[in-house]
């Protein structure tokens, strides 16, 4: 391509854009219509102008959530690019609004790259490359355009090219003019029968345009020529980030149990590092015992107190410090473990878990807001006691030993203290005690003696708490 003028008669375009959205004429639409969790935007150059004889570009297109930045290099390391370039084009191939480069490069074997990266994901882009045509005398330069885009984890996306018309051949990612070397494919910058489309089927987050030349032999020192890029509509992915908080829906005062934090992220790209997760716990009615993070989670409070804390309404702050991939369900945030206090009484008493409006790129608050509810309950013990020798008579002059266990059954309290009594029987004179109850309970400071168990005081049985129980042997004479 061979470009004599400050006007060029032989350019290279690409193009984006997208179904229903024209900036210009003979746009390629998008292949797909965007998601539910997708925002549909587009780039113009006279919106969004690239700075001339800059290197590098930068725009925020769209607002709120639902922003993407888009951010644009052309490395000029050579010294390739004619004064004042890059610079916005007014209408080339039908292509309004355009980013031109104006380079005048020394050898046909070289190139030059301009790339785009996409804060978040886009989807569904088609480019269009204009005026694939040789121009010049005897050795022709080919314009040859090759494109390729990088994945959200970083793998290479492949566009799938189709040429406008036989003037143009499209083998995998490059696009050139069909023909031998000494064809004279001069297409005018208004002709569209030089183009060629490269659809993206799949989300790339950068973009990758290399010019050069594809025929050799070439001459060498070519003219000046150009290349330049127009982008139309195309689909941004965005994140969703979404929390769940769960808690029993009953629990007993003074037994401690947990409020689980939960985050999902139904969104179409992942929801980057800075997602917030807040919740509010009122001290008065719960002392709060704990704060676990999960992995790739900080949580922080407000105020800072030491644990237990027994007072005050604490502001909880959990941060992530991983991404929360595209798709992730019931990813762990923190535990919160707390033991709920009578002033609790008499509930069902609710709690919520919020992420702020926006956190993350958030596009949607329907999944931001996640509530509890607790029934609770004063504690109770359900205790019960068996005695038995296992014989149903005893003979005057021999021994007999019975078994007495004290059980704490079903109830939901910790009991201490309950007395136990075994007052003196008639026939029988009782000569020694053993204790033999749940492991642990039984040491010399916990069998009691005869006179305790004989006495009007009885004796106070160690703490049993539900399923635990205390039992002794009382070995006696019968008389």
């Amino acid at each position: 391509m061979i470009i004599t003028t400050r006007v060029p008669t032989c350019i290279l375009r690409a193009a984006f854009a997208i179904a229903g959205i024209f900036f210009a004429s003979n746009v390629a639409a998008q292949s797909a219509a965007c998601a539910a969790n997708e925002s549909q935007q587009n780039l113009d150059g006279g919106a969004y102008p690239w700075t001339s004889g800059s290197a590098s570009y930068s725009a925020n297109v769209g607002s709120g959530a639902a922003a993407v930045t888009i951010t644009g290099s052309a490395p000029d390391p050579q010294g390739f690019y004619v004064s004042g370039y890059p610079v916005n084009e007014a209408q080339f191939g039908g292509l309004n609004n355009v980013f031109g480069f104006y380079v005048d490069r020394s050898d046909t074997a070289q190139s030059n790259t301009v790339t785009f990266t996409f804060s978040k994901p886009v989807n569904n882009l088609v480019i269009t490359a204009v005026d694939l045509d040789r121009n010049g005398n005897t050795n022709r330069y080919a314009d040859m355009v090759t494109i390729t885009g990088t994945s959200p984890t970083g793998a290479t996306v492949n566009p799938t090219g189709t040429a406008a018309s036989n003037l143009v051949t499209v083998t995998g990612t490059s696009a050139y003019p069909s023909g031998s070397a000494t064809d004279n494919t001069n297409c005018q910058a208004w002709d569209s029968s030089c183009n060629a489309t490269f659809n993206f089927s799949a989300p790339i987050t950068s973009l990758t345009i290399v010019y050069g030349n594809n025929a050799p032999p070439a001459r060498n020192n070519p003219p000046a020529q150009e290349m330049a890029l127009s982008f139309g509509g195309f689909c941004v992915q965005n994140p969703n980030p979404g929390i769940t908080k769960t808690a029993p829906a009953s629990a007993v005062v003074g037994t401690p149990f947990d409020f689980a934090l939960q985050a999902s992220n139904p969104g179409s790209a992942a929801a980057p590092v800075g997602v917030q997760v807040k919740d509010t716990i009122d001290a008065g009615k719960y002392t709060i015992n704990s704060i676990t993070a999960a992995s790739g989670w900080s949580c922080a409070r407000v105020p800072n107190s030491a644990f237990p804390i027994n007072s005050g309404s604490i502001a909880i702050t959990c941060t992530s410090t991983a991404a929360v991939s595209a798709g992730a369900t019931n990813i762990s945030v923190a535990t919160i473990n707390v033991t709920p206090k009578v002033a609790a009484m008499p509930g069902p008493i609710t709690n919520t878990a919020t992420i702020p409006a926006g956190s993350g790129g958030d596009i949607s608050s329907a999944n931001n807001n996640s509530s509890t509810s607790t029934t609770l309950s004063l504690p109770s013990a359900d205790l019960s006691i068996t005695k038995s020798n296992g014989f149903t008579s005893v003979v005057s002059g021999s021994t007999t030993t019975y078994t007495i266990r004290a059980t704490n059954n079903t109830g939901s309290a910790t009991v201490a203290g309950a007395i136990l009594r075994d007052p003196v029987a008639a026939g029988l004179t009782k000569t020694a005690v053993a204790c033999s109850g749940t492991p642990g309970q039984c040491t010399a400071l916990t069998t009691p003696t005869i006179a305790q168990l004989e006495g009007a005081g009885g004796y106070a049985l160690p703490a049993l708490a539900a399923g635990q129980f205390y039992e002794i042997t009382v070995t006696c004479s019968v008389n």
